[in-house]
């Protein structure tokens, strides 16, 4: 090697081979949940990018890159819709005889800018918060689930209602 071309550390040749790799998979990934999952053009790269998220994690133990990525694709996009339908079934649940007109927009747009702080304020807290207040799981019994004591669990229900409402208020809820 001679001093005027550059040595190239293994991160950067590791950064290099990911990039041949995501040209290589990436048109035939999004064309996957394009066409055979019927997945929204807006939606597409988001799946696609999650799929060579889990291969970075995971990449030591794929044997077969190909058929691993053609898998991982398909499994985003069966999630993808469960969660739409998840999300579809909000509006089903609706009961229109209570909420009309503004009241329902208002409504609409709440619970939207809910569910997207949520997706925003990480597992832990979703997950404690969900267990707390949509299960009503004791705080013993979330402490016991994740590993702590039943204060601890308390002090995480007060960090993360701080983190949703700050959040909430950024997307433009309404934070009492």
């Amino acid at each position: 090697m001679d001093s005027a071309s550059p040595a190239v550390s293994p991160g950067e040749a590791a950064a290099i081979a990911f990039e041949g790799i995501y040209a290589q998979h990436a048109p035939l990934l999004r064309a996957i949940a394009r066409r055979k999952f019927n997945v929204p053009d807006a939606d597409v790269d988001a799946l696609v990018h999650d799929v060579f998220a889990t291969f970075l994690i995971s990449a030591p133990r794929v044997r077969d890159l190909g058929p691993y990525l053609v898998g991982a694709i398909c499994n985003a996009a069966r999630k993808y819709w469960q969660k739409q339908k998840q999300h579809d079934s909000f509006f089903a649940t609706l009961d229109e005889t209570t909420a009309c007109g503004e009241d329902l927009q208002q409504s609409v747009n709440r619970t939207l800018t809910l569910n997207a702080a949520l997706s925003r304020i990480g597992d832990r807290c979703r997950n404690v918060l969900e267990r707390y207040y949509l299960d009503r799981e004791p705080t013993n019994s979330i402490a016991e689930a994740i590993g702590t004591t039943p204060g601890n669990v308390l002090y995480i229900l007060h960090v993360c209602r701080k983190r949703a409402r700050a959040i909430f208020g950024q997307l433009g809820g309404s934070s009492r």
